[in-house]
């Protein structure tokens, strides 16, 4: 595990963040079984003007208050499926791809669905 926390913490990961995101994935943590990042913890996913997902999926934005943003199937992602899988994963939007498995966004999307 300390090869795991140095490396994180070179990439910018506190220790604690780096042990918590190494204790979700000895638990068998499984973004298929959780989707809290893309499901009700999170109202909104802007995506910027520059990003590839806005000409490879134009019909999946809105414009809200002037920004892009993933258009939400009530409290979901629109491009959330009912099995936590996104149906556009390869070419998610870069605000998703940054978004770290065990990460402190991660964690706060998990307690706010009540997975804690």
């Amino acid at each position: 595990m300390a090869d795991v926390v140095r490396g994180a913490v070179e990439a910018g990961r506190s220790a604690q963040e780096a042990a918590a995101a190494d204790a979700l994935t000895a638990a068998g943590f499984d973004c298929l079984s959780c989707g809290a990042c893309c499901r009700e913890a999170y109202h909104a996913v802007e995506v910027s003007r520059r990003d590839r997902f806005v000409r490879l999926h134009p019909e999946l934005l809105e414009v809200v208050d002037g920004r892009l943003n993933v258009r939400r199937a009530g409290p979901r992602c629109g491009c959330l499926g009912e099995d936590y899988r996104c149906s556009v994963y390869a070419d998610r939007p870069k605000t998703c791809r940054d978004f770290e498995r065990g990460g402190e966004n991660c964690l706060e999307a998990r307690r706010r669905v009540g997975l804690g």
